[in-house]
């Protein structure tokens, strides 16, 4: 995420407290590729565990290590082209700007 030093100090951010990461899940890029190259430098890899096509869209969801899950929205033809398939392992690329911090 990308933070202000005012945030910081509101959140009561500091080391070893717990906070949590919202992304919109349409803000989540896909790649089956873990080496791609692209500006957006959090990477998360996983699996997909599922999907959910749509009229237009598909929701994509990653199963990733200590069984966490990280939903994507991306069309029905990125999903296609890509050639997603359930149990294949995918890599999520998102934005520093695209996490909002939350804590409790």
């Amino acid at each position: 995420a990308t933070l202000t030093n005012d945030s910081i100090d509101e959140l009561q951010l500091a080391q070893g407290k717990t906070a949590m990461a919202l992304i919109k899940a349409s803000f989540v890029l896909l790649s089956p590729d873990p080496t791609v190259k692209i500006s957006a430098r959090n990477r998360l890899s996983g699996t997909i565990s599922g999907m959910t096509p749509g009229a237009v869209n598909c929701e994509v969801r990653l199963l990733l290590p200590g069984n966490r899950t990280l939903g994507a929205v991306i069309t029905n033809e990125s999903a296609e082209a890509l050639e997603l398939a359930v149990g294949q392992p995918c890599t999520a690329l998102i934005k520093a700007s695209h996490v909002i911090i939350a804590v409790d």
